[in-house]
């Protein structure tokens, strides 16, 4: 009953995740915050997302001057984050300051001396010269007014364009309106105007969406830096207090949460600007354990169908797997691992073929830097076992499917271990070496005429081999690896 069990289990598991999106994004950010104290929070945040690179951080005029914004963060990175983080001010805005800035003054960030972040950029020139020399398009996160990006914007419009998308906290949309847009309208008006993305996060004054005195203390019970950040500021009398009367709410401490955990938020596009989209509601109990997670840097970016993380008890698999399983993810990753255990399942079988099928996938995603069921498949792997077992692995490591009708299988060319991937009008033609293939064959050979073909013997050793390659062959060395120009 017990096996019944757990190869029930895993078929589900296979199912639900062949469609998941399981390629670790890297998230190259901006982050420009006006110093409020829940920009505190999701600094904090961010810094604890070991795949968010934070670029830089600018000052704008808001909860604090940017000056003394400067300060604040400069002394909370050197608690948080062992890195150089650049860091510089924006311009001072010549309008009364929010009734809110005495307050915020009041709040420490932190006690160590500066960490030399401070550049001697403003705020513009910074966020110009971090998109320019990025590499990749920049995420740009805006926790306070559009001042710094309108500024740079005006400087090099051409630069600004190239930002992949703005995730910016404001409350409302339809109209404008609410303290991160009134404090700079001018600004919100023409970035609003342009064709940026942007991303609108609100809170939507959820009553549950308050940071009270339970997830102070759960904060408290964690010990990462990051933790100890938030609490030590948030336990000052000034800042307690708010904790207490019901002041704090979680603001700018949903982005974080948002650029990990899109699905979470219910977005929709603004009319007449469809790419500017505003959240128009969201679940803030699993907001609140996510960001329980991320502080802790217990968070999982496996985004999964059905599981929060694929299983990783040894106690759920047999004891031949079991006795290689930490080897093998300690050479290849859990991303192979997951991936090989899903193509055993589906395929009935532990077999040779649907491993090399699995590790050749998973292989073209990497080269690709794609996610599930973004590439088109043509393998040359036929449909006669055992190389046609190929295409089962490639099926589950790419989530290019029959059923999605983004694989072909070549039935009238000459069968062999290879599979021409495409994604972006990029082609690769990957094949298995020729001497890996010769040693399946001859392997296979030596098990039919010990134990005659297709026996017990026979699929016991399958079994053997399939584990052997499985544990032995590294996904990075065992293919033959062509980029291809012309068209089919």
């Amino acid at each position: 009953m017990k096996r019944i069990l757990i190869s029930t289990i895993y078929i589900i598991i296979a199912i639900s995740n062949i469609l998941a999106q399981s390629v670790i994004e890297k998230y190259p950010v901006i982050i420009d915050t006006d110093c409020a104290p829940d920009d505190l929070r999701a600094i904090c945040l961010f810094a604890a997302i070991k795949e968010v690179d934070i670029l830089a951080i600018t000052i704008s005029d808001g909860a604090l001057a940017p000056e003394e914004g400067l300060v604040k963060v400069n002394q909370l990175l050197t608690q948080i984050y062992p890195e150089k983080i650049s860091i510089a001010a924006g311009r001072k805005l010549e309008t009364t300051p929010p009734p809110w800035r005495e307050y915020c003054q009041k709040i420490p960030w932190g006690n160590k001396p500066d960490a030399g972040n401070i550049t001697d950029l403003n705020a513009a020139g910074l966020i110009i010269n971090k998109i320019n020399t990025a590499g990749e398009p920049v995420i740009f996160i805006c926790m306070g007014s559009l001042t710094n990006l309108y500024d740079a914007y005006i400087k090099s419009p051409e630069t600004i364009m190239k930002i992949k998308k703005v995730i910016w906290y404001n409350d409302e949309i339809n109209p404008p309106a609410g303290p991160n847009y009134m404090r700079d309208k001018q600004a919100a008006d023409f970035i609003l105007s342009t064709n940026l993305i942007i991303d609108i996060i609100s809170n939507l004054t959820k009553d549950e969406a308050y940071f009270d005195e339970i997830l102070l203390e759960n904060i408290e019970k964690i010990t990462t830096p990051y933790a100890k950040s938030i609490a030590e500021s948030h336990r000052t009398t000034v800042l307690y207090e708010r904790v207490t009367n019901g002041h704090l709410q979680i603001w700018d401490d949903l982005i974080p949460v948002y650029l990990l955990y899109p699905e979470l938020f219910d977005m929709e596009p603004v009319l007449f600007k469809p790419n500017i989209s505003i959240n128009i509601d969201y679940s803030i109990e699993e907001v609140i354990s996510k960001m329980i997670r991320i502080i802790a840097q217990k968070y999982s970016l496996e985004k999964n169908i059905v599981f929060e993380s694929f299983p990783a008890d040894p106690e759920f698999f047999r004891s031949d797997v079991k006795e290689y399983m930490g080897k093998i993810i300690s050479k290849y990753g859990k991303e192979e691992w997951k991936i090989c255990v899903l193509t055993n399942e589906i395929h009935g079988h532990l077999g040779i073929y649907s491993i090399i099928g699995a590790k050749m996938g998973l292989k073209a995603r990497e080269i690709f830097k794609a996610g599930i069921d973004q590439i088109k498949v043509y393998s040359y792997a036929g449909n006669i076992q055992p190389l046609s077992c190929m295409n089962d692995g490639i099926q589950v490591s790419t989530g290019s499917t029959l059923g999605r009708g983004t694989i072909t299988v070549f039935n009238d060319s000459i069968f062999q271990p290879k599979a021409l991937f495409i994604f972006n009008n990029k082609k690769i033609e990957i094949c298995l070496k020729e001497n890996y293939k010769k040693q399946i064959e001859a392997d296979i050979n030596q098990g039919i005429i010990k134990y005659g073909n297709l026996t017990s013997g026979y699929w016991k050793l399958i079994r053997k081999l399939g584990l052997k390659y499985w544990k032995e062959w590294d996904r990075n060395f065992i293919f033959n690896i062509k980029n291809l120009k012309k068209d089919l």
